[in-house]
């Protein structure tokens, strides 16, 4: 009697429906972006490593990430489909806004990349811009504790970044005040995703040094509101800002 295959684990059928659609010309890169992606989504806030018990696997995976197709917009093209497709159905979406600076303290200059930490020029890092689509439930009120039923995450909208540019030579550690760059991730992700215009336009708040969140609220099947009844965005946005946020683990 032959025994019955098993199901597929919930994080390799997720990663298969959100990863599979990668922008790859090689159908084995592809295969190795869902391997991966299951892997992390079983084990999120991990290194490359962790997830993995083979050291090819370990390898490919670095392999993987260093060819010159790897960029996150088609790493995450059938992951942000999907989330277009959701956005567009009946219903409200949250479009949640999360600015952090990456950097990577004592980390030595990586070719190609320049400092990406502390030096004695001051923090370099980066900027990484994200905007992640969730479903707000409807009308709820708060449980007898306070708390707010979880919102279903759909995924990523949007994500941009910005490599911050190096102190002149000869000047203090005290950076001199930016000029407001022509095109910001925050405004390159806007005419992706396309916000709301007002008054719809997303509320932002600022969180901390290095973090600026925001809500911004879209309808299907009915006026748009500003914010929608007892949405509070400390709810959902954590004031913490840190390099080491995991993914979502998969909401099926």
């Amino acid at each position: 009697m032959e025994r019955p295959i098993p199901p597929e684990p919930e994080p390799t059928r997720w990663a298969s429906a959100h990863f599979a659609g990668a922008d790859l010309a090689d159908v084995r890169r592809v295969r190795r972006v869902v391997r991966i992606a299951g892997a992390w989504a079983d084990r999120p806030g991990r290194s490359i490593p962790a997830p993995f018990e083979d050291r090819y696997d370990i390898k490919a995976a670095y392999h993987l990430f260093d060819h010159a197709d790897a960029t996150p917009e088609r790493l995450q093209a059938g992951h942000r489909g999907l989330v277009a497709e959701a956005l567009r159905q009946r219903g409200t979406s949250l479009l949640i806004e999360d600015t952090t600076v990456i950097s990577y303290p004592g980390r030595r200059p990586v070719p190609g990349l320049g400092t990406v930490g502390y030096s004695g020029r001051g923090q370099t890092g980066f900027h990484l811009h994200t905007v992640l689509a969730a479903r707000w439930p409807g009308q709820v009120r708060p449980d007898a504790h306070g708390r707010r039923p979880a919102l279903e995450v759909l995924g990523l909208a949007d994500q941009q970044s910005d490599v911050r540019a190096p102190l002149p030579a000869g000047t203090t550690r005290r950076r001199p005040p930016a000029r407001k760059p022509t095109d910001p991730p925050t405004e390159r992700c806007a005419k992706k995703v396309k916000f709301p215009r007002s008054p719809t336009r997303p509320e932002r708040r600022r969180l901390g040094p290095d973090v600026t969140s925001g809500v911004g609220v879209r309808r299907r099947g009915g006026t748009a509101r500003a914010t929608p009844p007892g949405l509070d965005i400390r709810d959902f946005a954590s004031p913490r800002s840190s390099g080491d946020a995991s993914p979502p683990r998969p909401t099926g």
